[in-house]
């Protein structure tokens, strides 16, 4: 990890970005605590409310957030996103939300895009977004490519009483499975519209 993404002030430790880590205490040279930490502030602007959305304008911001809510850290329930302008992902994705932790906040595209989306595993719950509950994604487009096991969308893979509204896949999928959609693979009591 980078030096400045913890900060020790006495017997206090601050983690100043996302991701995991690991703090040993050493005394004399001799190893005697370690703990390990799970990072939450992926450094967005805006505070997550409907008039001060966080704004995710790059690409580690999108993959913390999605780190956050894959590892139980946030689930954001009830907090809004905005995207500031187009992300192109530039490696393997994995998907925001899965079977242990949904993402429920509200996600606005604010009409840019994100291309780039690779996915190419034989897992279950395959898109941008794997499993949503209690959520809105509107306003989006998403270009790219997802090769994987059962219930794949470009959008969300599985949406649970959630609203996706205006949003454009220029996804291909390949599946041998089932529960496979364009903007969503599969949903449960959710709106799709536009």
């Amino acid at each position: 990890s980078n030096p400045t993404d913890l900060t020790v002030n006495g017997t206090n430790v601050t983690v100043n970005s996302g991701g995991e880590y690991s703090l040993t205490a050493s005394v004399n040279g001799v190893d005697y605590k370690t703990v390990h930490l799970r990072g939450t502030n992926c450094q967005f602007a805006g505070t997550g409310t409907q008039n001060d959305p966080y704004i995710i304008a790059t690409e580690s911001q999108l993959r913390c957030m999605a780190s956050n809510v894959n590892s139980g850290v946030r689930t954001y329930s009830g907090e809004y996103f905005e995207l500031a302008n187009d992300i192109t992902l530039t490696s393997e994705w994995e998907p925001i939300g899965n079977t242990n932790y949904y993402f429920q906040g509200n996600f606005d595209g604010n009409n840019h895009k994100i291309t780039g989306l690779s996915i190419n595993n034989t897992s279950t719950y395959q898109g941008l977004f794997g499993y949503i509950s209690s959520a809105t994604i509107k306003n989006l487009e998403v270009s790219g490519s997802i090769s994987c096991g059962n219930f794949a969308g470009s959008i969300v893979a599985r949406a649970t009483s959630s609203t996706i509204d205006n949003c454009i896949s220029n996804v291909n999928i390949t599946t041998n499975g089932y529960n496979l959609g364009g903007i969503v693979g599969y949903s449960y009591n959710t709106f799709v519209k536009n």
